[in-house]
């Protein structure tokens, strides 16, 4: 039974999320009123 053992690798990574700028929250408001418009159906 010894040597019936096996080994396993977990790799695990993590980024830092970005903060926005201020031309990026206009992008975001976009983005959500669009999804808002067109996806809300579902």
């Amino acid at each position: 039974m010894d040597q019936e053992i096996n080994y396993s690798e977990i790799t695990i990574r993590y980024r830092k999320k970005q903060k926005l700028g201020v031309l990026s929250y206009v992008f975001v408001g976009l983005y959500k009123g669009i999804v808002w418009l067109f996806v809300r159906n579902y």
